[in-house]
């Protein structure tokens, strides 16, 4: 760890591979209206997978650095000549299974987030209506996710360390546009109710997100030129691409735009049921807990997520009623569970 670092470092790449390898949390908000009780879930499960992040990343490369200290020995498959090395060849084939499924996982990972995506964007008419076909059997988007795992196939013909910065670019500059959105409708939108919500306030929120942005930022002034190139072209045609689209839908008779606005207003009335859905499980949820356990508030809502107390307080006064006949409801769902000795939740 004391020798000298090599003055020939491309910050590009290592930029790239840095925020490519600490990335992809912000794809779990593609899944929220579908988890049971977010604002409990999501802050646990993040902490969870942050923490596994970091030990998996940097004790093997502890471990590496012990055996090829100087930089010049490290090149693509260190990781499976230091597992030679310690185990011999049963252990660097037991770490090509593994790295093997690690890809397999975040692959399909990857699929499902991504055709959420598409899927929400057709439900308001941004992209085409064909991306809302849900299978009838598994209820999942299937033309999204083979469009995606298209994509997916043609881009592994393509160089790593390209398409690793590449594709960082494209992520940093929708990354750009995800928190600046955040922040407006943070300040447009205060008091809508969603499956989770960052437990900051406004001013504290803008100030959080400098950072990352600032990071977004960096690393489209250090990319390679030729990425740089391919992320201008590529935005530049997603740009046209939604202005030529806008115009073509926009054009015609008023009829045809009534149509079209009245299609995404059901669409987006269609997605509020599910949020609503989301939020009426974490009031039973809420429920249960002061029916059984009979705590106070407080620790009930410290129990319940990680939101702010203060606004927590003021959705619970809001739901006070619909509370009551819920656990009226809920005694006697549980009773017979009590009666035999078994977890009520």
């Amino acid at each position: 760890m004391g020798l000298p670092i090599s003055k020939e470092v491309n910050r590009g790449k290592y930029l790239a591979n840095l925020l490519w390898n600490t990335s992809g949390f912000d794809l779990v908000a593609t899944c929220a209206s579908e988890v049971l009780t977010p604002s409990i879930s999501y802050p646990r499960s993040l902490s969870y997978g942050f923490f596994l992040l970091l030990v998996t990343s940097l004790l093997p490369a502890y471990i590496c650095a012990s055996i090829f200290p100087h930089q010049e020995n490290w090149n693509i498959g260190t990781y499976f000549d230091v597992a030679k090395i310690i185990g011999g060849n049963s252990f660097e084939d037991w770490m090509g299974v593994v790295g093997l499924f690690n890809m397999t996982g975040l692959l399909i990972t990857r699929l499902c987030a991504n055709s959420r995506i598409l899927y929400g964007m057709a439900q308001v008419d941004q992209m085409p209506s064909t991306f809302t076909l849900l299978h009838p059997k598994f209820a999942t988007p299937w033309v999204a996710i083979l469009t995606s795992s298209l994509c997916t196939f043609i881009f592994i013909f393509f160089n790593l360390d390209y398409l690793a910065e590449v594709d960082m670019l494209f992520y940093a500059l929708s990354t750009l546009l995800k928190f600046s959105a955040l922040i407006q409708l943070r300040y447009t939108e205060p008091d809508v109710l969603r499956p989770y919500q960052i437990p900051f306030e406004k001013e504290l929120l803008a100030l959080f997100v400098c950072f990352p942005m600032t990071m977004c930022i960096i690393m489209l002034i250090y990319a390679s030129e030729r990425s740089q190139g391919i992320a201008l072209i590529g935005t530049s045609i997603a740009v046209f691409s939604y202005i030529c689209k806008e115009s073509f839908i926009q054009y015609g008779t008023k009829e045809v735009t009534k149509k079209r606005l009245v299609r995404v207003q059901e669409n987006l009335e269609r997605m509020q049921k599910r949020i609503d859905g989301v939020i009426e499980s974490e009031v039973k949820v809420l429920a249960a807990i002061h029916l059984i356990t009979g705590k106070s508030a407080d620790v009930a809502l410290k129990n319940w997520g990680s939101r702010a107390k203060e606004r927590a307080k003021e959705r619970l006064a809001e739901k006070t009623k619909q509370m009551k006949d819920l656990s009226k409801s809920l005694t006697n769902a549980i009773m017979p569970q009590q009666n035999s000795n078994q977890p009520s939740i």
